[in-house]
Parts: structure tokens; sequence; C-alpha cells
């Protein structure tokens, strides 16, 4: 694994350039290195899915939702203020890396309406939030919910492709293929279930803390369903984004030295087209590095012939005891 420094240093090399000890601010050769280099790794990291990239490690967790029965909603506006709380919520379940969603359980004319909240807080003697723009002045409510079915996806993850939960396997929808909205209406309706499906797809704006401050970020999303309203923890298996080098510091972690070795041939290639105006060797040179990338990443895929299908020693268990967790005890088992 190599620093950005490195990587600029293996690149200023080929172009005969001098080594540099650091990132200089406002050298417009550096700068447009190190875009070469940053280009150069989107198109190696991103055209194609290296084994590399798999990951296993990705956790989320869940947030507590809180259904007030005789708690007070009254919006004024935009600005809403939840009293008379039974339950208090934690900060951690009202604002961060996802949209927190609210309905007036007991209002005649939005009480199976789910609004995002663009700010919720703890404030004074209740919950102080946000809503999105209302055609109504004023709404009220005796019983409310607030919940969250949509989380946002790290940076770093391009795509999930599986997730699970300790008692099943989630399955999962694409949201290019199946509308969330028409398949789930009213996500809050089944709210206090276990979670089955993952919408993957499309984006959110995370609710911030105060909205009259700050503005949510726009984020990949990943829809949960149904609402278990409990702090419950999902894993999932995903591939692994690469963020561009703004620093020396700044490392493709985990990446092979044969990647780090295409990224470097490959932004050299670019830079002799846009920088040095050497257009033929340059798109010659380049032209030999995509075949070569073509070829490692042939070779770097499973051998189908060597493949052979598993049983799942979860199923097994699950099929002998009739029980959820492999952990129970299974007289035979596996």
């Amino acid at each position: 694994m190599s620093t950005a420094l490195v990587l600029m240093n293996r690149l200023r090399a080929k172009a005969r350039e001098e080594q540099v000890t650091a990132f200089a601010a406002g050298d417009d050769l550096h700068a447009a290195l190190l875009s070469e280099l940053n280009q150069a790794a989107r198109i190696v990291l991103e055209e194609r899915t290296w084994n590399f990239q798999h990951r296993s490690d990705g956790t989320l967790t869940l947030r507590l939702s809180n259904n007030e029965i005789t708690g007070s909603a009254v919006s004024t506006v935009s600005a809403l203020a939840l009293t008379a709380l039974d339950t208090v919520p934690e900060t951690v379940d009202l604002n961060g890396q996802f949209t927190t969603s609210f309905v007036f359980n007991a209002n005649p004319t939005y009480g199976n309406t789910a609004f995002d909240l663009t700010g919720c807080r703890l404030g004074g003697a209740g919950v102080t939030a946000t809503l999105p723009a209302m055609p109504y002045s004023t709404l009220t409510s005796v019983g409310w919910l607030l919940f969250v079915y949509q989380y946002a996806l790290p940076t770093t993850v391009r795509a999930v492709t599986e997730i699970w939960h300790q008692e099943q396997d989630l399955e999962i929808f694409q949201e290019a293929e199946h509308d969330f909205r028409q398949l789930v209406p009213r996500p809050h309706e089944d709210h206090g279930s276990m979670p089955q499906v993952a919408f993957l797809g499309g984006t959110l704006t995370t609710t911030v803390s105060n909205a009259s401050t700050s503005t949510g970020s726009e984020l990949d999303a990943i829809r949960i369903w149904p609402v278990p309203g409990t702090r419950e923890l999902l894993h999932y298996r995903y591939i692994k984004r690469f963020g561009d080098l703004a620093v020396a510091t700044d490392a493709f972690n985990g990446m092979p030295l044969f990647a780090e070795d295409l990224i470097v041939q490959l932004a050299y290639a670019r830079q002799l087209q846009s920088i040095q105006a050497d257009l033929t060797r340059g798109m010659q040179m380049e032209a030999h590095v995509m075949a070569e990338m073509d070829q490692k990443h042939r070779n770097n895929r499973f051998d189908p012939r060597r493949s052979r299908q598993l049983r799942s020693l979860d199923d097994i268990g699950r099929t002998r005891s009739q029980l959820n967790r492999t952990h129970d005890t299974v007289p035979g088992f596996p």
C-alpha cells in the first residue's frame, strides 16, 4: 500500500520530473498530475470490479423509534414541537447519517402520511423538529411516531451485494428496477416487525440537528423494511469505492501492488496527452495499459471450473432444529 506522495513520485519519475517531499500548494503541474492519478484510479477501479474490492465488514445500526400514545405534536408552518413525551428519545436516534420520518398518528388529515424531517433535536421540554414545506399553517395530533427506515451508505460503498440480520438474510431490491414508494407506499404501517427487505439505489438528504443553521447531505440510500423500531444490527457485504487522493498521506488501503502499477501507468499515458501534448505516444501507451488491465482483470477472477454449489450450514441447522439461530444446541449439527 503506497501513499499519495509515493504514487506521485512514481508518476513524476516517469515524466522525468523532480521528486518531491510534500504536496506543494499552488503548483499547477502538481495539481494536473494529481488529477491524472485520480482519473486513472477511477477508470481502473470503477469500470471493473476486482476481487480485492469485495469487503464483508459493513455494518448498519438501525435506529430506535419513538411511538407516542399521549404525546402532543403541534406544527406551526414548518416548525414542529413534540411535548408531553412518554419516553424521551436519544439524540443519536433523531439525527445523523439517516433521514428521520414523522407521522401525525391522530391527525384526521395527515394521520397516515410520513414526513421526512430536515431537522430534529432535543429541545425545551421535548423534541424540536423542522418539517418540509407544509400546505397548512398548523397541524396537531395527540399521539405520533418518529421512525427511521432510510439510511445513508458510506461514501466508500460502491454497491451492496448481500445484507443480513442475525436471524435471517434480507432480500435485496434495486431502486432502478423496483420503485420503493410503489411497493411500500406507507412504510410506517408495519412498524415493529423484523426487517426483511433492503432497497438499494436513489439518494436521501440526512436529517440534521438544526435545519436553520445547517443543511443535510445528499448521499446514496438504503431503505430497510419493515421498520423494526429497535436498535437492530445488520451486516452487509459490499464493493469498496476508493476515494480520491488529496493530501500526501492519503492511501488506497487494501489495494495490491499490481493495481497501483496500472493506475500509475495509465496516469502517465494520459498526462502524455494532456500535459506534454504527445498524443500519438500517449494514445498508444493508454491502449497498451488498457489491454494489460483487461488481461489482469480476467486473471483476477475466480476460475469458474473450480466453483461448486455449497449448501448453507445455517440452512441445515434450521431444517433439523426448526430454529432461527445456528448457535442453538442442535443434536447432530451440522
